[in-house]
């Protein structure tokens, strides 16, 4: 619930118990975790295979939030404008949920344009 440097052990751990164990947003949790708190080298192998696949907003979101909190704008910038994708339609299929993710995703855009 935000706090990003107690939550990584956590999640390592019951990952590491069982690797076969699927939790949902459990990879999203820990390569956010990552970014957040400057881990940015396992922030980075954590992101490179979602984002290749992945086209959830919120995955995409945080990859774009990850790229400048790594100091490559210019890569942020050009990933920013996938999360809102087509927008009516993502939105009614990721539901409420996709929906915000792409307010934030236009929220990150503006804050990279300027």
């Amino acid at each position: 619930m935000g706090d990003f440097a107690e939550a990584i052990p956590v999640l390592e751990y019951i990952v590491g118990k069982d690797a076969n164990l699927i939790l949902p947003g459990d990879g999203i949790a820990r390569r956010t975790a990552y970014a957040r708190t400057g881990d940015l080298e396992k922030a980075a192998i954590s992101f490179a295979p979602a984002a290749q696949f992945s086209t959830t907003p919120e995955t995409l979101y945080n990859y774009a939030n990850y790229l400048k909190l790594a100091g490559t704008q210019e890569e942020a910038r050009e990933w920013a404008p996938e999360i809102g994708g087509e927008e009516e339609d993502a939105a009614q299929v990721h539901a409420k949920s996709g929906a915000a993710w792409f307010r934030k995703g236009k929220a990150l855009q503006n804050e990279l344009a300027a």
